[in-house]
């Protein structure tokens, strides 16, 4: 009762934080880290055509295998500001199949605020007592574009993911979805410990509707 914290839920608290930041950093990865064994990520499923690889067991870099590669565009050597959404909006209809758009986007934060530049001389005030230097949110052809500290591929530069839900899905164990273990004293601690299990990874059923834009200029 006179306790100045919980402790025990203070840690929980703590593992709960450090599990969220390092399930985003590898939704962004290429699964290789801890040996391989982080979710599959972004830069391994929508990768850079630079160097087609592996994804499902079919290598991406034989011709033959070309229908089960991403939509990939590269912006090294050209100016986003003058070209950017010209590239823009031909990976979002190259992206396209069936009549399905992608349909969110996410990039890193430095092209977010670039293509929020673009936007502002269109602009429009309908508040005459208040002037608002921004957008709350930024749109493209009606995708929501929002930005990730981790959002970062092979190469170098800025990047836009845009992707399709409908052929992007997180599959989890349902017996090791983040379930703990009995705590046990380990013998030379005066203390208890648990893990944390999870069995789970980011799958896609069609990358050819997934597409990226890397290489933005961030000057």
């Amino acid at each position: 009762e006179s306790r100045l914290i919980n402790l025990l839920a203070s840690k929980v608290t703590q593992c709960e934080i450090s599990m969220r930041d390092k399930l985003n950093e590898m939704l962004f990865g290429d699964g290789t880290g801890n040996n391989s064994k982080d979710l599959h990520g972004l830069q391994l499923i929508v990768e850079s055509g630079a160097a087609w690889g592996s994804y499902g067991g079919i290598d991406r870099s034989d011709a033959l295998n070309s229908w089960w590669r991403n939509t990939w565009k590269n912006m090294t050597s050209s100016s986003f500001t003058t070209n950017g959404l010209d590239n823009m909006r031909n990976l979002y209809n190259t992206a396209r199949g069936c009549n399905v758009h992608p349909d969110f986007a996410v990039s890193d934060q430095t092209t977010y605020e670039r293509y929020e530049k673009l936007l502002v001389p269109n602009e429009r005030f309908t508040d005459q007592a208040t002037g608002d230097a921004g957008f709350v949110n930024l749109k493209f052809k009606g995708l929501v574009l929002g930005y990730d500290e981790q959002a970062t591929g092979a190469v170098s530069g800025g990047l836009i993911y845009m992707l399709n839900s409908n052929y992007l899905e997180y599959v989890v164990d349902s017996e090791t979805d983040l379930v703990n273990t009995d705590f046990v004293r380990p013998e030379n601690q005066d203390a208890k410990t648990s893990q944390v299990l999870l069995m789970a990874n980011l799958v896609c059923t069609n990358c050819a509707r997934q597409a990226v834009m890397d290489g933005i200029d961030t000057a």
